[in-house]
């Protein structure tokens, strides 16, 4: 079971940047930022074939997964099934840039 605390907490921000985090019943996952490239496969994906949403989805998970390895994150999918969804989806959007606040106006 991956556990957080500070030690942990610096290591990933010094290896991958921008790292966020979903508590499982089993334990944390850690996930990196999205690249540019990563984020755009999915959303063409989606667009493509919006019936396999969580297909798609997975797969970015996957390629932003630092922590634990993909058996890890199979067992906490299989202990939770909705946590790709209602989890790990708006984890990984707010992490793409979805989550700060905007700035806008007009001149």
């Amino acid at each position: 079971m991956l556990e957080l605390n500070e030690e942990k907490a610096q290591k990933l921000k010094e290896q991958y940047g921008n790292v966020a985090y979903v508590e499982a019943t089993n334990g944390y996952l850690f996930f990196r930022r999205p690249t540019r490239v990563e984020y755009e496969r999915y959303q063409d994906k989606y667009a493509s074939d919006s019936t396999k949403v969580r297909t798609h989805l997975k797969e970015l998970a996957v390629a932003c997964l630092v922590e634990p390895d993909l058996a890890g994150f199979e067992a906490a999918l299989n202990a939770e099934p909705t946590m790709l969804m209602s989890d790990v989806s708006p984890l990984l959007h707010d992490l793409a840039g979805d989550g700060r606040e905007k700035r806008k106006g007009k001149l």
